[in-house]
C-alpha cells in the first residue's frame, strides 16, 4: 500500500502509534495532509476473548485530542480512505462510524476465512461516477459482513453474493471506505490496486 501511494507521488508519514495521529492530521501551523489513509486495527479489545494483558498492550480507547483532530480533518473536507479493518477502529467513539458512513458492529459483524470474492460496482449511484472506471475483478480476501451502515450511506460496490464492499458516507464526496485489504494477496491484486488508484485520484482531485 505504501509503495502504491509513493508511486502516485505522495510523501508518506506512516503513523503506527494511535497517540501520534492527532499531530499527524493537524500540524501546529494548522496545515493538514493531502490524504488520510487509515489501514489499522485500533480498537478497545473489550470483548471477553481478549486477555487483560492483550488489552493493556494493544487496546485503543478514547482519546479526545485524536477524536477532535479526526473530526476536524474530515469535516474540513480532508480526503479520507478507510481500508478493511479501519471500520473496527475507535469503537469507543461512535462518531467515527458517523464520519465514515458505517462501522464494524461487535457481536453482529463477522467475516469468513479469505476466499475468492467477485468485486463489482453498483451502477445506480448516478452522482458517483469514479467507481465506474474500475472493471469487475476477483480478489482473495476476507468478506466482511453485517457492518452497520449509517442512514444515507451510499453503497458503491458489492460482492457477487450481495455483501457491501465499498461505500461513501452521506453528504461527503471526500471519504471512501473499502472493506478489502486483509493481506498482501489482496493488496497486490491488479484489480484491487486499480480500485485504490481510482479512489485516491478521486478523493484528492482539485476543487472544482
Amino acid at each position: 500500500l505504501a509503495a502504491l501511494l509513493e508511486g502516485l507521488g505522495f510523501d508518506l508519514n506512516i503513523v503506527t502509534d494511535p497517540s501520534l495521529l492527532a499531530e499527524a492530521l493537524i500540524q501546529p501551523d494548522g496545515s493538514s495532509p493531502d490524504l488520510f489513509v487509515i489501514n489499522a486495527c485500533w480498537f478497545s479489545m473489550n470483548a471477553d476473548r481478549y486477555t487483560p494483558e492483550q488489552r493493556a498492550s494493544f487496546g485503543v480507547g478514547a482519546d479526545r485530542l485524536r477524536e477532535e483532530a479526526i473530526e476536524k480533518y474530515i469535516l474540513g473536507g480532508g480526503p479520507t480512505l478507510a481500508i478493511h479493518a479501519a471500520v473496527t477502529c475507535f469503537d469507543s467513539w461512535p462518531r467515527w462510524g458517523d464520519l465514515i458512513g458505517g462501522a464494524w458492529e461487535w457481536g453482529r459483524s463477522w467475516h469468513n476465512e479469505p476466499e475468492d470474492i467477485q468485486w463489482q460496482a453498483v451502477r445506480d449511484n448516478i452522482d458517483i461516477t469514479w467507481v465506474d472506471v474500475v472493471e469487475p475483478f476477483v480478489v482473495t480476501d476476507e468478506l466482511y459482513q453485517e457492518c452497520s451502515l449509517r442512514p444515507g450511506t451510499r453503497v458503491l460496490a458489492r460482492a457477487d453474493s450481495g455483501q457491501t464492499l465499498l461505500w461513501a458516507p452521506v453528504n461527503s464526496d471526500r471519504v471512501a471506505v473499502s472493506l478489502l485489504g486483509h493481506d498482501e494477496r489482496s493488496l497486490s491484486s491488479g484489480g484491487h490496486r486499480a480500485l485504490l488508484v481510482a479512489a485516491v485520484r478521486h478523493l484528492t482531485r482539485p476543487e472544482s
